[in-house]
């Protein structure tokens, strides 16, 4: 037997150094295989979006390039036992097929054997909604995994879990302070998962969204469906980057006098986590935003009422009237009365005239 064969120790402290250290999970399945005298082994998501570059051993690459291009992770037989491992820990091809089966079947005789592949054992990692497989690979040559060799790896499903458990909290500290730090700024930014999906923003962020722009099915989601279409596709394109760190050009969710941009960002500390929940962050840009005039200002201005103060506030910081009637709760033909006020008030005849107009108001102390 080699040196460090089956120390499962050694396999929970790779899972615990990588919970701290994300680069650390190829390392951990590079233990993995060591440790079990195997071919190989991966970390694959059971539930959840597949990542651009799932941790593996070096001797799987080919083998999970050939399992994606051709498809055969829709045909994987092997998913039929994922519910047995969620009971047990631990399973092998033999707990739910037998050698006829396995003899005969394309997936094990058209995929796996040309690599010299048969076995494997799979090892429940699963929290919360979460479920993981640390897939582990033997050869025909190798045989199945023995029972005595079952019940190690299942002794050691939990403690594994425990460091997965680890790395997604450390996965939500670095985020929650980097909303914080962005907020502190006055940006506005939104964290993404694996799935193209907001899970969580900042106040500015909060600030920013109205009914032009807003979260929809956890979704960001633009009025014009091709800003939406291409803020979609420059996400995808970021997330599946392969490299550690990327940065995607920024997507105009908005025109008109002050647009609305996404900066996508992903972070290498959040992208090698795994087992993070954030794996893109979009910053969005007000370009030429100006700060709204204060109400009060305006009102001893141009002698405004309190309502229509608000209003010419919010359109001379460029919003729409649809979107200042969203924000209030407002009809718009009732915005567009008080509109009528605020020219005659103001002396200016069309909206463009108004902006103009406010835009050039000094605003003193208060």
């Amino acid at each position: 037997m080699a040196t460090g064969a089956w120390q499962l120790d050694r396999l929970e402290r790779a899972f615990a150094d990588a919970a701290f250290n994300p680069a650390g999970w190829a390392d951990a399945v590079h233990v993995a295989e060591c440790v079990t005298e195997s071919a190989g082994a991966i970390l694959l998501p059971v539930t959840g979006a597949r990542i651009p570059d799932t941790p593996m051993s070096d001797r799987l690459r080919e083998v999970t390039e050939t399992y994606f291009r051709h498809r055969w992770h829709e045909r994987d037989e092997r998913f039929k036992g994922m519910s047995l491992m969620m009971k047990r820990g631990v399973i092998d091809d033999l707990d739910f097929f037998d050698v006829n089966y396995i003899n005969r079947h394309p997936y094990y005789q058209e995929f796996l054997a040309p690599f010299g592949l048969r076995w494997f054992a799979g090892v429940r990692i699963a929290f919360g909604g979460d479920v993981w497989c640390l897939s582990i690979q033997r050869t025909i040559a190798q045989g199945p995994f023995s029972l005595s060799e079952k019940q190690k790896l299942q002794q050691v499903s939990d403690r594994l879990t425990a460091g997965a458990v680890l790395a997604k909290a450390v996965g939500l500290t670095s985020a929650a302070a980097t909303l914080e730090t962005l907020d502190r700024s006055g940006s506005a930014a939104l964290l993404i998962n694996g799935l193209g999906e907001v899970f969580q923003m900042n106040g500015a962020a909060e600030r920013v969204l109205n009914g032009e722009i807003r979260i929809v099915n956890r979704r960001l989601t633009a009025r014009d469906r091709k800003a939406t279409d291409r803020f979609d596709r420059a996400l995808h394109q970021l997330i599946w980057d392969r490299s550690d760190a990327a940065l995607s050009s920024p997507v105009a969710l908005r025109d008109g006098p002050y647009p609305l941009l996404a900066y996508l960002i992903k972070p290498s500390a959040f992208a090698s986590n795994i087992f993070a929940d954030c794996k893109a962050i979009a910053i969005l840009v007000e370009v030429g935003a100006r700060t709204r005039i204060p109400e009060t200002t305006l009102r001893i201005a141009f002698q405004l009422t309190t309502a229509e103060a608000r209003l010419a506030s919010r359109l001379g910081a460029g919003h729409a009237i649809e979107d200042i009637a969203n924000e209030v709760g407002l009809a718009q033909s009732t915005l567009r009365s008080q509109l009528k006020a605020v020219f005659a008030k103001t002396d200016t005849h069309r909206q463009s005239d108004l902006v103009a107009l406010l835009r050039s108001v000094t605003i003193g102390p208060r």
